[in-house]
This record gives structure tokens, C-alpha cells and sequence, in this order.
């Protein structure tokens, strides 16, 4: 199988450059999760919509030389084959990985690809070129699609000597230097969540409800703030929780799975997640914190919220963390003497929300 595989797969890529279009997605994302302390780089392509990938080929070009780079498939899937060429540039080492599989690498929007084995640290480049492949030969065409890492990839220093500061806590994401165009009708420039959309748009934290449309006054769901901070770690493996109500094909499954692991998310305390349910301000408020203490920074900080009339209905689990976002300005009152903790969130708000938190805690603290 795998002399097959190694015979057919530069025979289909090339046929793909004859191929007309007939796949339709969002634009890719390419996570690379680690790399400045063993230079080993976990690939995971993100926003892969719903359709069937069996052959990939990605080609980055980083800064530096890594003449004995290699790749390592993901485990977990039978049928796969790999190849990792490397050209040594001016200063530059173009990588291209050539993956095929006999089964979807697509798993809910999310194909992880493994570990890119450097030698040395490395700086993430800003894009990377991508074609991918279903079964039936059909492709996308080539593709140049937005790079996101981590910090501990981004912060490292390149084989060539080159440097770049940054917070080496695990789970943090560059910050994007030049404001995106975004694709969405329902989102105008002149709306006070504008900048906020395109910070997480372009951070590949959060996606459009359909390529056109963002729906800003939708309802944000504990599922869905757990996913987005599943992706600000550059989505790592979780393994399975055992809420009741987490089935294992869902798209947040193996976010829910992680931040339960990790202490992120604890439940309702009666076996269920809830994924499906509205977040409120103060269990958003609970699970900022918590993914803030994941990250090692300070959560310590508690602001008086006796000025606001409803402070008496904060629920006791989620009173620190409440005083806390407070504190750290990230949730204010919704009037000037209330808080509204069992309010919930629009995906508008959850962008302003995760930007601030970004921005003011995981980047600058």
C-alpha cells in the first residue's frame, strides 16, 4: 500500500493543477503549536468546513536553514503516507509535505497533520501554500492560507540567529500586525464590534456562520467559548470527558475534553457540559479565569462590585471570578449600577470579550 501511495500521490497533486475548482471553504488556517525549545512543530490545518481532504500538500518557507527537517504523521488514522523534501534558499529552507490518506483527514473542520521536526527553533512564517485533495481528485486549487503559532514558535530563535520577543507561556498566538478584510455582509465597518471580529477572524478564532455571514447577534454557546479557547492553545489533544450530554462527534468534543482536563471547565455537577446552552457572563467569567491560571498568569485581582444593584446574584462559584474580570476590565456593568451575571453573550460580544482577554491578559501580563 505504501509503494502505491508513494506513486500515486505526486501524480494526483500534479493532476490537481489541472483540475478545475469544485471544492468550497472558508479560507485554511495553519496552526504550528511548539518549536522554539526542540524545534518539534505540531501542523494542524483549522476552518476546513466540511470537506473531504485525503491528499495535502503544504509547502513553508521559514527563515534559517534546517537541511535535516522531517515529518511525522499524526497517529490514529490507517492508510496514511508522507513525504518531506526540503531546498535550501537564500538564507530560507523551503519544507513542502506531501500527505495522502485512504480516509478524510478532515475531522469537524480540523485535520491534524503531526509533528514538523526542525532540529533547531524556528519563527513562524506569516502564510504558507496549500492544495488539497478529496478522493475524486477534485480540488480547491492552490491556496496561500494564513499562518497562527503559538508563542513557543513564534518567540524562538531561528537556526540563522534571528530572534523574536514574546510571552513564552504555552497557549498564547501571535498577535496579527495588519487589519483583515473581512468576508462577512453582516458585519459593517462603522459597528462598535467591527475591530474586534477581525481580531478574532484573523487570530482563526472564530469563523462565519456560513463563508458570508457572521451573525453577530447570535447567541454564543458554552461549547463554542470552550472551541475558541481549545484553538487559542493551538487545539491539543483532550482524549474523551465524561460528560453525559459530549457526544465524541461533536465539533467541540475534543475542546471540551481538554478544558475539563486541564481545569478549565468543571460542569454543572450533574454529569452534563451543557454545550448546547447559552454562556453567561459569569460562567464566561469562570472559564476566562480559569484558562488564565492555565497560562500562569495572575488572577488574583478582585474588584469591589458592591456599587451594582444585582451583585446578590452572582452564584458563589463564579463570585471570584466575576470580582476578577471586573477588576481586569473585561466585564463591565451592562447599566451603571448592574451587572447582569446570568446575562448572555452575543457572538459580538464574545468577540470584544476575547480580544480584550488577549490582548490585556494572555499577551501583555
Amino acid at each position: 500500500m505504501r509503494k502505491i501511495l508513494k506513486k500515486f500521490l505526486p501524480v494526483s497533486l500534479v493532476l490537481a493543477l489541472l483540475c478545475p475548482p469544485a471544492l468550497a471553504a472558508d479560507t485554511p488556517v495553519l496552526w504550528m503549536d511548539g518549536g522554539n525549545r526542540t524545534g518539534n512543530v505540531r501542523l494542524t490545518l483549522e476552518r476546513l468546513g466540511d470537506q473531504e481532504v485525503n491528499s495535502v500538500q503544504l509547502e513553508l518557507t521559514l527563515p534559517g536553514s534546517y537541511p535535516n527537517a522531517d515529518f511525522t504523521l499524526s497517529g490514529g488514522i490507517s492508510g496514511q503516507f508522507s513525504q518531506c523534501r526540503t531546498e535550501q534558499l537564500s538564507g530560507q529552507t523551503r519544507i513542502t509535505l506531501y500527505i495522502d490518506s485512504m480516509k478524510t483527514l478532515n475531522h469537524g473542520g480540523k485535520a491534524s497533520l503531526g509533528t514538523l521536526t526542525l532540529g533547531n527553533g524556528c519563527k513562524a512564517p506569516s502564510s504558507a501554500q496549500l492544495t488539497i485533495l478529496n478522493r475524486g481528485l477534485e480540488t480547491s486549487g492552490i491556496s496561500t492560507i494564513p499562518v497562527r503559532s503559538t508563542s513557543d514558535s513564534s518567540s524562538g530563535s531561528s537556526s540563522s540567529g534571528s530572534s523574536s520577543s514574546g510571552n513564552s507561556s504555552s497557549g498564547e498566538t501571535d498577535k496579527p500586525t495588519d487589519p483583515v478584510v473581512l468576508p462577512f455582509t453582516d458585519v459593517q465597518e462603522d459597528m462598535w464590534y467591527y475591530s474586534a471580529v477581525q481580531y478574532v477572524y484573523a487570530q482563526g478564532l472564530m469563523a462565519g456562520t456560513t463563508t458570508s455571514t457572521f451573525s453577530p447577534d447570535m447567541s454564543t454557546s458554552r461549547g463554542m467559548i470552550v472551541t475558541i479557547l481549545h484553538r487559542l492553545s493551538g487545539s491539543p489533544a483532550g482524549g474523551s470527558s465524561n460528560f453525559t450530554d459530549v457526544a465524541t462527534d461533536m465539533y467541540y468534543a475534543d475542546a471540551v475534553a481538554w478544558a475539563a482536563a486541564n481545569g478549565v471547565v468543571s460542569g454543572y455537577g450533574d454529569g452534563r457540559f451543557g454545550p448546547n446552552d447559552p454562556i453567561t457572563r459569569e460562567q464566561a467569567a469562570v472559564i476566562l479565569r480559569g484558562y488564565a491560571r492555565l497560562n500562569g498568569k495572575s488572577v488574583s485581582a478582585q474588584a469591589d462590585l458592591s456599587s451594582f444593584t444585582d451583585a446578590g446574584q452572582i452564584s458563589p462559584f463564579a463570585l471570584e471570578a466575576m470580582r476578577w474580570a471586573h477588576a481586569e476590565g473585561l466585564i463591565n456593568g451592562t447599566s451603571p449600577s448592574t451587572l447582569t451575571p446570568g446575562g448572555t453573550a452575543t457572538r459580538a460580544q464574545a468577540a470584544v470579550l476575547l480580544r480584550g482577554f488577549c490582548e490585556n491578559i494572555i499577551f501583555d501580563h
